[in-house]
């Protein structure tokens, strides 16, 4: 049997079970993991108890058990004993199965290039069993946009454990234009298409988009009270500033991807000057 560390990293745990960091989130918030020790406000830590549970779910589904049965087995009967007399049509629940790939792969290849069989495919199912519950590939991306958005920084030690704030942000900055230029540019046009989707269903998609936007503006905000605090940024309506940062980092995507010779760096720190004066690293 392999030795595995006693406490892990999500990214160690996703590397040992095989699962990504996106579907152990989904499995936590929908209480089918424990949820991680914590060290302090930001650093979470995953023991071998994680990948134990990880390795029973993944068993289950390979058995066509849905998550939701998945979760009364293992949190409402105390085991792992399949009660008797599930019925065949199982095999038929995919539902989150189908959720959680999608969001992986919206994130990874982006809306456009994310096609229905490539969801299907990673989901275990047949591509007609899609369609048994969502009408297409928009009208699932709607149903788990707000999951598609979340803080980059989560995962990043060089975001998450940074104590200046000012440089946090800076860190974030990097990583999404530097280190992840094609996230970057898939999230922007995949916000643009919830804009565009708000304007013709409001009612619907104005709640999805507020979630989406409350997922991009928040940390930006938290890295900005923590500057804040520590003097080094003067204005004091810090959401409002989120807001124009965001708004920034937007148009410096195109700016990146029809100027795509330029240095990065260079083009962030005259960004950053302007909000923030000389940057003091």
């Amino acid at each position: 049997m392999k030795n595995y560390p006693e406490h892990m990293k999500i990214s160690e745990l996703s590397s040992c079970s095989k699962i990504s960091t996106t579907t152990i989130r989904y499995y936590i918030r929908h209480g089918l993991l424990p949820k991680p020790l914590m060290s302090g406000k930001s650093k979470a830590h995953y023991t071998s108890e994680h990948l134990e549970r990880l390795n029973q779910i993944t068993m289950l589904k390979d058995k066509g058990i849905p998550i939701n049965i998945i979760s009364e087995i293992i949190n409402g009967n105390g085991g792992l004993t399949v009660p008797e007399g599930i019925p065949d049509m199982i095999h038929t629940d995919k539902r989150e199965a189908i959720i959680s790939s999608a969001i992986e792969l919206f994130r990874e290849k982006g809306y456009d290039l994310t096609t229905v069989s490539d969801i299907a495919k990673r989901a275990r199912i047949g591509k007609g069993t899609f369609y048994n519950f969502f009408q297409g590939k928009e009208d699932l991306f709607f149903e788990c946009a707000d999951s598609v958005f979340y803080d980059i920084g989560r995962d990043d030690p060089v975001i998450r454990d940074e104590k200046n704030g000012l440089r946090r942000l800076w860190n974030r900055a990097l990583s999404f234009f530097k280190l992840s230029p094609q996230l970057s540019s898939h999230m922007i046009d995949m916000l643009n298409l919830l804009r565009g989707a708000s304007l013709k269903d409001a009612q619907r998609m104005n709640q999805v988009l507020y979630k989406v936007m409350n997922n991009l503006i928040e940390p930006i905000r938290e890295d900005l009270q923590m500057a804040f605090d520590q003097g080094l940024v003067r204005f004091h309506d810090l959401r409002l500033l989120a807001y124009f940062t965001m708004g920034t980092a937007e148009y410096l995507t195109y700016f990146f991807r029809y100027h795509a010779d330029s240095d990065v760096e260079d083009v962030l720190r005259k960004t950053f000057e302007v909000f923030f004066g000389p940057l003091p690293f």
